[in-house]
């Protein structure tokens, strides 16, 4: 286990994305991530779960079309700004958090 040898590292898992491309598998991928965030809550302090499916979603739980490329898998550059967004203040928390336990 990771954990067992660097302990002192922590975990963050992107959840996974809807796309248009894979709509029909949204239900699927709505389940496999509240699975994954709570086996990672179950794993304690240091496992983190970012959120980056509900962001990606309208008012009606259909995917934004202008975050995806033509494809309607790929993102498009609004849609890596949306992740960036998200992500930075995840990844601030954890350069503030390790450098507390040193």
């Amino acid at each position: 286990c990771m954990q067992d040898r660097f302990p002192l590292v922590s975990f963050s898992f992107i959840s996974i994305k809807p796309s248009i491309a894979r709509r029909d598998l949204t239900d699927k991928i709505r389940y496999a991530n509240d699975l994954i965030r709570s086996a990672l809550q179950q794993a304690g302090p240091g496992h983190h779960f970012i959120n980056v499916f509900h962001g990606m979603l309208d008012g009606r739980g259909n995917p934004l079309p202008h975050l995806f490329e033509a494809d309607g898998l790929h993102l498009s550059k609004n849609g890596y700004r949306l992740w960036k967004g998200i992500l930075l203040p995840h990844l601030s928390f954890l350069v503030v958090s390790n450098s507390r336990k040193r």
